[in-house]
């Protein structure tokens, strides 16, 4: 039902200095760090220069070419995009020009009046969990883990989403039986085929030998 996306989260102020992607399944496909970026003096593993982490983000994203690439889910979306757009500039790699969904601003929408909508609150308030345990504030703000709860949070929104719009159909659903009237038993209505059709069936014809029999009785 939904189109093909990937969850990214991006860390820096400016440039990027760590990113994390999983994809629509929830897999962790991509995580990196920025060769060279003052965060990172003390990685040893996923290193990568700039220049390599953008060529990997528009490759996953499938923006190669021609081709529009996936959108990018993101907590805070703006944040996300001026990170990566400054990034793409500074590593001289084209802007693959990237449709960002935003669960910051898809939660202000499905759920109004919450207290907060930081990443942190909106996954404790909901009740989220990633190998069954709920958000931790200290491990916030490391790409890794605010990508994996932000994929569940997009989740629930599409989830409640899809609720809503199942509410809304139905109420544009007019009662079947609101103007029905039924004057004697032996009318005939249409059923669903699909709906207990035997044991419809089996009614019927109990209710056709009672209307045969001179004393309306059944002989079943």
């Amino acid at each position: 039902m939904r189109q093909d996306f990937l969850v990214v989260d991006t860390e820096g102020s400016k440039e990027l200095s760590e990113i994390a992607i999983f994809d629509q399944g929830g897999k962790l496909i991509y995580e990196a760090f920025t060769q060279g970026h003052p965060n990172n003096t003390c990685i040893r593993q996923n290193l990568k220069t700039l220049r390599e982490i953008t060529t990997d983000v528009t490759v996953l994203a499938g923006g190669v070419g021609q081709i529009a690439p996936k959108p990018l889910v993101c907590h805070y979306a703006k944040h996300d995009a001026g990170v990566l757009k400054y990034s793409f500039q500074k590593a001289g790699v084209p802007w693959p020009h990237f449709t960002f969904i935003c669960t910051c601003d898809l939660s202000r929408q499905h759920f109004p009046n919450m207290a907060g909508y930081g990443l942190d609150y909106l996954s404790k308030s909901l009740n989220l969990k990633v190998k069954g345990k709920r958000f931790n504030s200290a491990q916030a703000h490391t790409a890794r883990y605010d990508a994996e709860f932000t994929y569940h949070l997009y989740n629930k929104i599409v989830e409640h989403q899809q609720r809503e719009v199942t509410r809304a159909d139905l109420r544009q659903t007019s009662n079947p039986f609101s103007s029905s009237r039924v004057d004697t038993p032996f009318q005939d209505h249409v059923d669903l085929s699909e709906v207990y059709q035997s044991e419809f069936e089996f009614l019927k014809s109990i209710l056709k030998d009672v209307k045969a029999d001179r004393n309306q009785q059944s002989k079943a």
